[in-house]
This record gives C-alpha cells, sequence and structure tokens, in this order.
C-alpha cells in the first residue's frame, strides 16, 4: 500500500501494520485529504490477508488534535450541503476502523483531542504515554462531537462522555486509563516494547477466530445508533452558526469567546 503526504504506512514482516499520522506542523490535524488517506487504507488492508494487526499512531509530539481548524472554518460556511461527502467520509473512517476485522491498537505518543479521542475509542487497544493528555474540545469551539460521540459512549459511558464534553478540560493518561479510554501507560521510553508485547499476543489468536469475534461482540453491544442525515443536518446548522463562528474565531485569534467574557 503506498503512503501518501499526510500518512505513513508501513507492514512489517509479522502483518503488523503501522499508519502514522503525517502532520506533525499540525498536530496531526484531521483535514479532508488525511481521512480520506485513512479511510482508503483501512479499507485496503481489511482485505489484505497478509495483514495481522493494525497500529494508529502520530508523528511528531502529539497524537491527533482534532479536526484542522482550516477545515472546520470551511465547514462552517452557510453553503448548505456543500460538505456532506467530507462529513460521511469521517463517519465511514470511524465506522471501517470500529469494525475492523482484525486487532487495532492505538500508540498514543502524544496529545489527543476531540477526533483524535474519537479515533482512539474505534480502537481495540490504547497504549498511551504518560505525558499524553485528552480533551473533547468541541463544545467549547461551539461544536459538537457528534460523529465520535458513540464510540465515546461506548468507552466510556455516558456521565463520563458529558463530563469531558461540557467541562473540555484535558486529562492525563493516568485518568485516561481509569475510566476506560486507555487500557496500558507506560513511560514515553517504553510505549514501543509494550506496543511489541501487545502485537505478539495478538499474533498468537488465529486470524478468522478473531474476526468472528469481534463481529459476535459487536452483535451483543452494538453502538448507538443515530440517522446519518438527521445528525449531518443538526451539524451543518450548527457549524453554520454565529457561535461556531465566534468560537472558531475567538481559538485562533487566541481569546475568549463571547460566551465565556463575564467582565461585562
Amino acid at each position: 500500500m503506498p503512503a501518501t503526504k499526510s500518512l505513513s504506512v508501513t507492514i512489517d514482516r509479522r502483518g503488523a501494520c503501522t499508519l502514522m499520522l503525517q502532520r506533525p506542523e499540525r498536530h496531526n490535524a484531521l483535514d479532508a485529504d488525511l481521512i480520506g488517506a485513512l479511510l482508503s487504507h483501512l479499507q485496503t488492508l481489511e482485505r489484505d490477508p497478509t495483514v495481522r494487526v493494525l497500529i494508529l499512531t502520530g508523528s511528531g509530539e502529539s497524537f491527533c488534535s482534532g479536526g484542522d481548524l482550516d477545515w472546520l472554518t470551511a465547514l462552517a460556511r452557510p453553503e448548505p450541503g456543500s460538505h456532506g461527502d467530507e462529513s460521511k467520509n469521517f463517519a465511514l473512517l470511524l465506522q471501517t476502523l470500529h469494525g475492523l476485522s482484525k486487532p487495532s491498537i492505538a500508540r498514543i505518543q502524544g496529545p489527543a483531542y476531540g477526533g483524535g479521542v474519537g479515533l482512539i475509542a474505534c480502537c481495540d487497544l490504547a497504549i498511551a504515554g504518560d505525558s499524553a493528555r485528552f480533551a473533547l474540545t468541541e463544545l467549547r469551539l461551539g461544536l459538537l462531537p457528534a460523529m465520535i460521540a458513540p464510540y465515546i459512549l461506548q468507552a466510556i459511558g455516558l456521565r463520563e462522555t458529558l463530563r469531558l464534553a461540557i467541562s473540555a478540560e484535558a486529562i492525563r493518561a493516568e485518568e485516561a486509563l481509569r475510566i476506560g479510554l486507555v487500557h496500558q501507560v507506560v513511560k514515553p521510553s517504553e510505549l514501543d516494547r509494550a506496543l511489541d508485547i501487545q502485537i505478539e499476543r495478538a499474533l498468537k489468536s488465529a486470524p478468522t477466530a478473531i474476526a468472528e469475534f469481534k463481529r459476535m461482540i459487536a452483535s451483543y453491544s452494538p453502538l448507538p445508533h443515530a440517522d446519518f442525515d438527521t445528525v449531518e443536518a443538526f451539524l451543518a446548522r450548527l457549524r453554520s452558526s454565529p457561535e461556531a463562528r465566534e468560537g472558531i474565531a475567538a481559538f485562533v485569534e487566541k481569546r475568549k469567546p463571547s460566551w465565556q467574557d463575564t467582565s461585562a
């Protein structure tokens, strides 16, 4: 599978495929190109019998900072239906990663925000360096974490999801471990060793049995479901709202949005 500018792809002799988000200058923020590349490669490796395990990680200091601000700003433009395909691609990316028939491991070397937390929740196993931080920041920008919400809910439950979304606080790796967002926390220098141990464990199980077990488990605990067209219509309305434009502008300008201004 060829690499792209925003995503590097490697497969080792064991069949462990690493997808590395390759936008370190943007903290591996998600935009249309990166979402498309991730989706395309996941669909390809799903059909590749030589791939046994997926590793999702980021380059540089961050795992994934969520949606790219330039991309979010474009999404906030009020043209009706102009970005439906991009939203559908992100929804399909999450669905494909979560439903992958092969074991998936998130290797979290740095901060994960918004959509980055969604990617982690879609993986079967998550290993984090102890310096990593995690936050759901969308509501602070006047946006919604609508596409990732079902996966976050399944991973950590309703009340923790509400707490993180409403407060938008950045939690430490140890807290992420406590609430079930990640499964293991290690020192950054031990991250690759911990990952290798989990890969070797996964490879000891039969691949067809793993795929069937994942399908069986999914049927026991289905995700909360919402009609995509309804969610997208709601998101489009909110993205083009004065709150969303103010929230994104305030973030870019490094100031408080109007709803946080208590000086009046």
